[in-house]
């Protein structure tokens, strides 16, 4: 008697290389969608400023969207805020600088620290009417939805 044994098609390399592949994609595409930009898009070498999320409160007012964001040590004239369509970026850059001389040596300390946020909105905005407003390290931007929802009447037949 002959007992034959059937090879079982197991996994290949390819197949293997594809599911780490689509691990990777899903990993992105819940960070995209659970934490809406938190982190910045890449990560930086030392070489450039590493931008720090900004963390924001966002609130639906009806016919507006309120986003709020402390922006500790920034200055006015270092925030900047964009729309792109439905979506709010806003970014920031802070600076200091403290400079100690002694007779034997002298110290300079500095740090620099960025940051950056960039908030897709779930309904459509008139990105030429948002207004920002910036008072004791507090970033309030007003983004005006382009269509809002308005509570109406229904007849019932």
């Amino acid at each position: 008697m002959t007992t034959e044994i059937m090879a079982k098609a197991g996994p290949t390399v390819s197949d293997h290389d594809d599911l780490w592949a689509q691990m990777d994609r899903l990993v992105r595409e819940f960070h995209r969608d659970w934490f809406g930009g938190l982190w910045p898009a890449a990560v930086r070498d030392g070489s450039e400023l590493a931008l720090l999320p900004a963390l924001v409160d966002v609130e639906d007012h009806g016919n507006a969207f309120q986003v709020k964001t402390d922006l500790p040590g920034v200055p006015k004239e270092q925030v900047d805020v964009r729309v792109f369509g439905d979506v709010l970026q806003i970014r920031g850059v802070a600076s200091a600088s403290r400079e100690e001389e002694r007779p034997a040596y002298v110290r300079r300390e500095r740090t620099y620290q960025g940051f950056q946020r960039a908030i897709e909105l779930p309904e459509p905005v008139l990105g030429e009417k948002v207004e920002a407003r910036f008072e004791n390290g507090t970033l309030t931007v007003t983004v005006p939805k382009a269509h809002p929802i308005q509570e109406r009447k229904v007849p019932v037949a």
